[in-house]
């Protein structure tokens, strides 16, 4: 329940809040925070806010907050699938050592509510690995990401149209209303465009970043997720 979390974190931390600076406190998140939370991550357009109302509620998470505005600075949660969740820090509160100090936190919580700690890291994130080989974090293994298409069948190999009629309805057509392996291809190209990708489209469509700039604003994500500043 909530009020067994609150006591769990009280018992580790010795009370509700804790001092972060003079003009910061740090306190559990709650569901008045969901919009800001929401408001900070990078992919809020593909992840819905619903999400993080449920997380709050149910697995802890960390925030560092201004005292005089309660505007929230930095944040840290448990997600659905287990792992330490998408660290985020405001840009003008960075290279204060939040990110740290929410990472410990946070992992002590996670540790005496009965979890083994774990964090997911991108082969290029050096900034996230370094923190948490501080904080005492191994390597468990790396994961590799693969492209799947279906198996094509005979008559689009032949450049035949498909009998399929659910090719239709996927929008996956020529101009004469049936498809060829060149449109299937296509299509299956879209489909499986891999996430990362499909966020970092949006980002740079959003932020009006050309495509030349994309390998830096690749970098540049890495590096934001309020990380950096801790190193």
């Amino acid at each position: 329940s909530a009020e067994k979390l609150k006591a769990k974190f009280n018992a580790i931390f010795g009370g509700n809040r804790e001092d972060v600076g003079n003009d910061n406190d740090r306190r559990p998140l709650t569901a008045e925070d969901v919009k800001a939370i929401h408001d900070l991550y990078p992919a809020s357009e593909i992840e819905r806010i619903e999400v993080f109302e449920i997380l709050v509620q149910v697995l802890p998470g960390l925030g560092i907050f201004r005292k005089d505005t309660n505007e929230l600075a930095a944040w840290m949660v448990h997600s659905y699938y287990g792992a330490m969740f998408s660290m985020q820090t405001r840009p003008e509160y960075r290279r204060k050592g939040y990110g740290i100090r929410l990472a410990r936190s946070l992992t002590k919580l996670v540790i005496e509510r009965g979890y083994s700690p774990f964090v997911v890291i991108r082969p290029q994130n050096d900034a996230s690995r370094n923190l948490y080989t501080k904080l005492g974090f191994t390597k468990a293994y790396e994961t590799c990401r693969v492209k799947m298409t279906p198996d094509l069948t005979d008559d689009i190999l032949k450049e035949e149209p498909v009998s399929n009629p659910q090719a239709a309805t996927n929008g996956v057509g020529n101009a004469k209303g049936s498809s060829t392996r060149a449109d299937y291809d296509t299509e299956a190209n879209k489909e499986n465009q891999p996430v990362d990708e499909g966020i970092e489209d949006m980002l740079a469509e959003k932020c009006d970043i050309g495509k030349e700039e994309m390998c830096t604003a690749h970098v540049k994500a890495a590096m934001d997720e309020g990380i950096e500043e801790d190193k």
